[in-house]
């Protein structure tokens, strides 16, 4: 086992922890009783509604095509043969789990990003908060990140190369390491090469990614 804790591991509490956070994170900006936090969450809300839809989706899709909610057997389901990479559900989950990524990361090219009104999204909840706080709620944040990231690479793009035992722990790292300059590398061309979206049109990209992750479920239902 990878980890001593393996057989816990669960794609589905983890999709609900992540949203129950989000929800937790959304109704304490509120506290703040600022317009410019409130203009902020309106903002997410109507994006969220989509986006943790469809990491549920995505999970509880992966959870029909290999039987189990367990990303330690996904991978081990996913990697063992090119006809189950390679299958239809598993390129469309595997798609719109991409497009969450990039959402999610704050990678999506968006017209007016960083600090500008239109473009602050998921800083606007973040907007009084200092110190400490701001320090937690950013860490968490990063952590989401890297933990989004590295199953998008483990289980759904690069299912192979992972080692076990303490000597295949310390070779995953390097593992790891190319396998997230290579993702950052996809995320930079995307983010540089393609015309950027106006805020009103991510939407519409959620929209489709959900739409993927709903036939990726409709495909593993009918053909079993």
């Amino acid at each position: 086992m990878p980890i001593l804790l393996t057989p816990t591991v669960d794609f589905l509490g983890g999709a609900l922890l992540f949203s129950l956070a989000a929800f937790i994170k959304i109704i304490a900006s509120l506290e703040s009783g600022s317009n410019f936090v409130a203009l902020g969450v309106s903002r997410i809300l109507s994006f969220t509604f989509l986006s943790e839809a469809t990491l549920i989706t995505v999970f509880f899709g992966v959870a029909l095509i290999t039987g189990t909610n367990n990303p330690y057997v996904t991978l081990d389901y996913v990697s063992q043969s090119l006809s189950h990479y390679f299958q239809l559900d598993h390129i469309f989950v595997s798609i719109s789990f991409f497009m969450l990524w990039l959402f999610e990361t704050g990678k999506l090219p968006v017209e007016s990003p960083g600090l500008s009104e239109m473009g602050m999204i998921d800083d606007g909840v973040l907007y009084e908060y200092s110190g400490k706080l701001l320090a937690i709620l950013k860490w968490g944040s990063y952590i989401k990140q890297y933990l989004l990231g590295s199953v998008l690479l483990n289980v759904f793009i690069f299912p192979w190369f992972l080692q076990v035992g303490i000597i295949g722990s310390l070779i995953d790292i390097s593992v790891m390491f190319g396998k997230w300059l290579l993702l950052i590398l996809i995320s930079v061309i995307i983010n540089t090469t393609l015309a950027k979206l106006r805020l009103f049109k991510v939407q519409d990209y959620l929209a489709v990614a959900f739409l993927l992750s709903l036939l990726s479920l409709t495909l593993t239902v009918l053909l079993g």
